[in-house]
């Protein structure tokens, strides 16, 4: 079988669209982990690969949040395809070039079909590659469905890749059957029967994130993701994260600090992004890693997600700042108690209201993250967020986002629709679910978001004004066949 002069082990691929121009930092575990266990690998961009060739006017678009949900439009895809067939080639090309057995890709929502005409022209070119296919858009059986249909992917990892890939490679490189690998669902094979793969628990076992065959320099504009744990210890009813995740585990303060030492001093960076749902999951944690920070007088700036815990002190902020946190993000969602207990939120707006205020006054930056339209939301209960942000206006420095509420897979909203009153209709979009009463539709939540966007510009709080009004509009379909023409 193995016949050819392989020169990688495998090939990472991370599809188009990138919305933030940004280290691929899981699969940069995956190349490290590969590594340690003396595979190859070689990473490759497609976004930065096509971001080349690209019209500035398509990438600006195409590339936005705005236009997300239609990469899965059939009719513009292939108006995309079209125009861009030269690029998509050569992007082929160039994977090949890599010589590798195995090509895996890591594919989220939307990008399944943009995914599946890159593996359709591998197959085209060399039908022996065995095409693996992971990430968080095949975790859940309905969302593997597309891909799998196909019947060009060879298996799917499911859950966290690192180990799990190690297994598969060494399988194929020496003829083995996979039958027995945990975390992975094969396609075209006789045996089902599916093996869930054990969380890791210890991540400082993990070595730090590796990027071979990226250029350092095509993302030293934005910041370095960082990872200081993975999952998270809420259970908030709109998020699919803990199903994902499995469990909530974080990395020691002395790991943490290697890692940051090891970009500051190898890779000449300052500047870093905490990609954590939580990065004060353990405020004693994030309290030793600045410590060290500070010790060694860093000149660095970083930012990331924080919950509203009881135990996040004066002094802990304090310390953030001093080590260079400039911008905390807080994942608020409203300003009615009501709708935080419906959300399963693990504080309450009093304790909210505490934490930005203690980080304003600590000289970080807040940013505040609003959801318009849960379940159950009347229109009193969206006059208290109005009024928590007329409240607490001087202490909020802005709004990173403010989102209609999706019902993403995997969420206790998508799981028990029964609970919530709202339906979720078969065609399945994020933003498509109703109530019974047809009292919340999306054009309702929509309305929210706009008036909520006012008021916030009403109160000098900067905000993101990228906030989509535009789901299940045919306008932004139009507008995006025109740009393609």
């Amino acid at each position: 079988m193995i016949a050819k002069d392989f020169k990688n082990d495998i090939v990472l691929v991370l599809p188009p669209p990138g919305w933030q121009k940004t280290l691929p930092i899981g699969l940069g575990f995956c190349a490290a982990y590969l590594k340690k266990n003396e595979f190859s690998s070689v990473i490759y961009d497609v976004s930065v690969e096509m971001g080349k060739v690209v019209q500035k006017d398509d990438y600006d678009y195409l590339w936005g949040l705005k236009a997300k949900n239609i990469w899965l439009d059939n009719a513009i895809f292939d108006m995309f395809v079209k125009k861009y067939d030269n690029a998509i080639q050569g992007c082929v090309d160039h994977m090949l070039s890599f010589k590798s057995q195995i090509i895996g890709f890591s594919v989220i929502h939307p990008k399944q079909l943009i995914t599946l005409e890159l593996i359709r022209r591998i197959k085209n070119r060399d039908s022996s590659i065995t095409i693996i296919a992971g990430g968080p858009a095949c975790f859940y059986d309905e969302d593997r469905r597309m891909l799998e249909q196909s019947r060009i992917i060879d298996l799917f990892v499911l859950g966290e890749g690192e180990k799990t890939l190690c297994e598969v490679i060494n399988c194929i490189k020496t003829n083995k059957k996979l039958d027995n690998v945990a975390g992975i669902r094969c396609v075209n094979s006789d045996y089902k029967d599916y093996l869930p793969r054990e969380a890791i628990e210890d991540l400082d076992c993990l070595p730090f994130p590796v990027y071979p065959g990226l250029d350092f320099d095509d993302y030293r504009a934005n910041p370095v993701p960082l990872f200081w744990s993975r999952g998270c210890f809420g259970n908030c009813s709109f998020c699919e994260i803990k199903n994902v995740w499995n469990s909530y585990r974080i990395r020691s303060a002395e790991n943490i600090y290697e890692e940051i030492k090891f970009y500051v001093e190898q890779k000449g960076a300052v500047c870093f992004s905490v990609f954590d749902s939580l990065m004060n999951g353990r405020p004693e944690i994030l309290e030793k890693v600045c410590d060290y920070i500070i010790q060694h007088r860093y000149k660095i700036s970083w930012n990331g997600n924080i919950v509203s815990l009881p135990q996040m002190s004066e002094r802990i902020y304090s310390k953030m700042k001093m080590a260079g946190c400039e911008v905390v993000y807080f994942g608020l969602e409203t300003g009615s108690d009501h709708i935080l207990r419906k959300m399963k939120k693990p504080f309450t707006l009093r304790e909210a209201q505490r934490n930005i205020r203690l980080a304003h006054e600590a000289g970080i930056e807040t940013s505040v993250n609003f959801i318009t339209g849960f379940p159950g939301e009347g229109e009193c209960h969206f006059q208290q967020t109005i009024d928590f942000v007329r409240l607490n206006s001087f202490w909020i420095d802005k709004v990173d986002f403010i989102t209609e509420c999706q019902v993403a897979r995997g969420t206790d909203l998508f799981n028990h629709p029964d609970r919530y009153e709202i339906i979720v209709p078969h065609d399945w979009q994020g933003y498509k679910w109703y109530t019974r009463r047809g009292d919340n539709t999306i054009r309702m939540r929509q309305e929210r978001t706009a008036r909520l966007g006012k008021f916030l510009k009403l109160s000098d709080i900067q905000i993101n004004t990228d906030f989509n009004l535009e789901d299940g509009s045919e306008c932004i379909r139009d507008s995006v066949k025109n740009k393609l023409k």
